[in-house]
């Protein structure tokens, strides 16, 4: 039998920004998708702003971060976040973004190969550069996420695409793509779904899953705790992934834990017990929360 083929090899350069976790699980669900997908040998090469940034740059990547972080929790570096996030806009770089674009700029400027990022950011340091890939995953394009200058735009519905192609993209660069879902959950989608369907009209107890973004911001912990509690006292169980040492992980230990009892688990050490009501899994960063 004669041998199959290779499939054709791209090469395809990922930069991630790694503040929060949204716009990084993007790159990380396409990334999967090619690779399960088996027509095309994949030449990645992966990195981050951290990574390919130096001296001052770095440091205002750093700060960046930082205000995402902190500036969630209200206070003097809540004003802040918003006073900068107000001010954006990446279609007009400042003195700012030029900085933190500095080394960005630097590192891509002699290699065409395809460059995919998921960040406004960097669409805008990295503007007009032949084959910048663009995804943006969201269900809504605020102004702030259309920025000119990629090659291509990858979207999840024919709205968000009319919102870039208003902005001045031509339509056929932009893509829709569909909703970023991870190829292992797709395969089981439709037993999932009719399974859920099968607990929700029985008579069992259910179970509620509980994620806050990476900055852990007040109102998100202030809606989760209360609403953990609720489905316990009802007799559900309650499943809360959180950071390691993060502020939702102290609450989960101070407020619930006490009345509920606790079962923490970890990428290393996997829920094999289901009868604990209230679990935390615990994670360091986004590969193990995946």
């Amino acid at each position: 039998m004669p041998a199959q083929p290779s499939p054709p090899a791209i090469k395809l350069e990922l930069l991630y920004t790694n503040i929060g976790r949204g716009h990084p699980f993007y790159l990380d669900g396409i990334l999967e998708a090619l690779i399960r997908s088996g027509q095309i040998r994949l030449i990645r090469r992966e990195t981050d702003v951290f990574t390919v940034s130096r001296g001052l740059s770095r440091r205002a990547w750093q700060f960046a971060r930082w205000l995402y972080r902190s500036g969630s929790s209200g206070g003097m570096s809540g004003q802040l976040y918003r006073f900068f996030r107000r001010g954006a806009d990446y279609n007009r770089p400042g003195l700012g973004l030029r900085l933190m674009g500095r080394d960005i700029k630097r590192r891509y400027a002699l290699s065409a190969d395809p460059v995919l990022v998921a960040h406004p950011t960097l669409v805008g340091i990295l503007a007009g550069r032949e084959n910048l890939l663009y995804q943006h995953g969201e269900l809504v394009a605020p102004e702030e996420s259309i920025v000119n200058g990629a090659a291509t735009v990858f979207v999840p519905t024919e709205e968000v695409a009319l919102r870039f192609v208003s902005s001045g993209y031509a339509r056929e660069r932009v893509v829709v793509s569909g909703l970023c879902i991870e190829p292992a959950l797709v395969r089981q989608a439709a037993d999932s779904y009719r399974a859920r369907g099968e607990r929700l009209v029985g008579d069992g107890p259910l179970t509620g899953a509980w994620f806050s973004s990476g900055a852990e911001p007040k109102q998100h912990l202030a809606a989760i705790i209360p609403a953990a509690r609720s489905v316990l006292n009802k007799g559900h169980r309650a499943i809360i992934f959180a950071q390691v040492g993060g502020q939702l992980a102290w609450l989960v230990e101070r407020q619930l834990a006490p009345g509920f009892g606790l079962q923490v688990s970890s990428a290393s050490n996997p829920v094999t017990d289901e009868s604990s009501s209230l679990t935390l899994v615990l994670h360091e960063n986004r590969r193990e929360e995946n």
